[in-house]
């Protein structure tokens, strides 16, 4: 059968995805839940009104293939994602969400974001402690029984799901009064802050890890909403060539970057900036300082250059004024000499003696007469 237009909620969702906004933004924006939002942008997908340009991650950029007026190919939509159309793509994996780069070494023009905190859940339900995972791709992470731990009267029960390669811990406890909480860790994650307009468009990369948390822990049982970033953000790189200049620890609060040793090496980091352009110039200023400091070499291989030309044409300027000097006394030689001449055949001498510098020679003059 063919299906309806878009309704006004799936198209003001996919202007909004198409002007570069993320989905946990939109569903902030929007007032929905952040799953909802996550269903209908994978239904703009594969109903064919909107692709992801190969190879834009973090943020994704979508494209537009339909006008939102026209009627999408003869189907029916069903949602992929099994147990109440969780958004997850045809392969199995999550929508979005993926591609932050995780490197070694934070990538030049890069950001390693961190929260200095964690990201706490209003917790609904509690589930089961079966291992997470993703229908039709398996498992995803574990729950860790042997590291159940009580403190104080509290319980803990940890585990973790791998996004992107590397594990997102998260701890469920039971106080001893019987509260409950649902809290989780993310990792670092290197972004590309010009890629983000604003910190708040930056920030909402965790809270789209948080959402996919919950995704796929909703598998078994789990409804945890309202993720909450609790904690101040850092915006670091490693081996900053400032590590070398800055002083070590924690400057005043006027300080727009201080030097941290504490992850085991030197990195130069950024706290909470108060404008987001700063962490932008602050994540490529390596990339600069290293032109700069090419281009002062390069400069003093060319003063060295114009040294070496310098001397050479002083040298020959020096050695053309001497044999300019030599010409101009021999040529004053010869004139004396002429003049001398010329006298003598005026008083009608006989003789005329010339000098060449020690050496004397007397010159009879014959057929002067």
């Amino acid at each position: 059968m063919t299906m309806k237009p878009l309704g006004a909620r799936d198209k003001k969702v996919m202007r909004l995805l198409l002007e570069g906004n993320s989905r946990f933004a939109i569903a902030s924006k929007m007032k929905l839940a952040p799953r909802t939002v996550y269903n209908i942008v994978e239904k703009l997908v594969y109903l064919g009104y909107i692709r992801q340009v190969p190879g834009t991650k973090s943020p994704a950029i979508y494209e537009q293939l339909l006008s939102p007026e026209t009627n999408p190919p003869t189907g029916d939509y069903k949602g992929k994602g099994g147990k109440d159309g969780a958004a997850i793509s045809k392969d199995g994996t999550p929508l979005g969400l993926g591609g932050i780069r995780y490197d070694k070494e934070c990538p030049d023009g890069y950001v390693e974001a961190h929260l200095n905190g964690a990201i706490p859940y209003d917790l609904k339900r509690v589930g089961t402690f079966d291992d997470p995972q993703i229908k039709g791709r398996g498992y995803v992470g574990a729950w860790e029984r042997s590291k159940v731990s009580k403190h104080n009267g509290c319980s803990y029960h940890s585990g973790f799901i791998r996004i992107d390669g590397v594990d997102t811990y998260f701890t469920y406890r039971v106080g001893d009064k019987g509260s409950q909480t649902f809290t989780l860790y993310p990792k670092r994650i290197c972004l590309d802050p010009c890629l983000y307009k604003t910190e708040e468009d930056a920030k909402s990369v965790f809270l789209d890890r948080a959402n996919l948390v919950a995704e796929i822990l909703a598998y078994t049982g789990w409804k945890l909403e309202n993720p909450q970033l609790k904690g101040k953000f850092h915006y670091a790189i490693p081996h900053h060539p400032l590590a070398q200049l800055l002083p070590k620890g924690v400057g005043s609060p006027d300080d727009d970057i201080i030097i941290d040793t504490s992850p085991g090496c030197p990195e130069a980091e950024m706290e909470n900036p108060d404008d987001w352009t700063k962490v932008q110039i602050f994540a490529n200023m390596p990339s600069h300082i290293l032109e700069a400091e090419n281009n002062i070499q390069s400069l003093f291989a060319k003063v060295d250059e114009l040294d070496s030309l310098l001397d050479g044409i002083l040298n020959v300027q020096q050695k053309t004024t001497v044999a300019v000097l030599n010409n101009a006394e021999n040529i004053s030689r010869l004139v004396q000499s002429d003049a001398q001449l010329s006298a003598l055949i005026l008083n009608n001498q006989e003789s005329v003696v010339y000098t060449y510098g020690n050496t004397s020679i007397d010159k009879k003059l014959e057929g002067y007469q």
